[in-house]
């Protein structure tokens, strides 16, 4: 499922016309049961509640543009490509490790060595893509750095 909105009203952390994911449709309110609320990653990679009309994040609307979660054979090919886009680094269609990854790297505070940066954001790919590639052996990767990681923190203590 997508959702699009015309007007962001000064919201920081979305974009106008942008077509957002769907990451999750709750069930609709008992208060208002015509009121439909998804969850959606927003720009900068938080996960957010909207509404489908008089949303607060936005004071606006958003059009369902594609309502249906499950795309179809054709559509897939279209959203993956070994180079470009794929598969094992997607989260879902349209929503990449590296995007979530970036969001995370921006909240880091200054004066963090690079070396441990580094080390964590090995971590999160292998982890991260363990399902779709390589399984075990991604796993035991991700250990690795983990462990360099945790090394390099006890000796700055």
């Amino acid at each position: 499922m997508k959702v699009v909105t015309n007007e962001v009203n000064s919201c920081p952390y979305l974009t106008a016309g942008k077509v957002y994911t769907v990451l999750e449709e709750h069930p609709r309110s008992h208060i208002n049961p015509e009121q439909r609320t998804f969850d959606i990653l927003s720009d900068d990679g938080n996960r957010i509640h909207i509404l489908k009309n008089g949303c607060p994040h936005t004071q606006s609307d958003w059009e369902i543009v594609e309502d249906e979660f499950v795309s179809t054979p054709e559509e897939e090919e279209l959203e993956y490509d070994n180079v470009e886009r794929p598969k094992h680094y997607q989260l879902l269609p349209g929503v990449e490790f590296k995007d979530v990854r970036r969001a995370i790297l921006d909240k880091i505070e200054p004066g963090v060595p690079y070396t441990q940066i580094d080390d964590w954001s090995r971590v999160f790919e292998y982890v991260g893509r363990m399902w779709d590639k390589n399984g075990l052996e991604d796993a035991k990767k991700a250990r690795i750095y983990l462990n360099w990681l945790i090394e390099k923190m006890e000796e700055k203590k």
